[in-house]
């Protein structure tokens, strides 16, 4: 059960874009910000190793583990099977 200050955005991964894209794509949609205000993806996790390795899952099974991380206060869940799960506590203290 989500808590009444978390804001959840599901999306799903096109084929013609990179999962590292849709997550970027969605976080500064759910921010209401640019892609190019938020802070780069590497920082936080290495965004070739995550596309690679969803590409190499969707491939082998939809029962892969999925993985999970923070970025840009947000928790973000990439499933397999393309869906990507954005969610961001809203707050009155920045995390940054």
């Amino acid at each position: 059960m989500e808590s009444p200050n978390t804001v959840a955005v599901v999306s799903n991964a096109a084929r013609d874009r990179t999962v590292t894209e849709v997550i970027v794509e969605t976080v500064a949609e759910l921010k209401g910000v640019g892609m190019t205000d938020l802070t780069p993806m590497y920082d936080v996790i290495d965004p070739d190793a995550l596309d690679k390795f969803y590409e190499a899952e969707l491939r082998r099974s939809a029962q892969a583990p999925s993985v999970e991380f923070a970025y840009e206060d947000c928790n973000v869940i990439v499933d397999t099977d393309g869906e990507v799960t954005v969610r961001m506590l809203q707050t009155d203290e920045s995390c940054d």
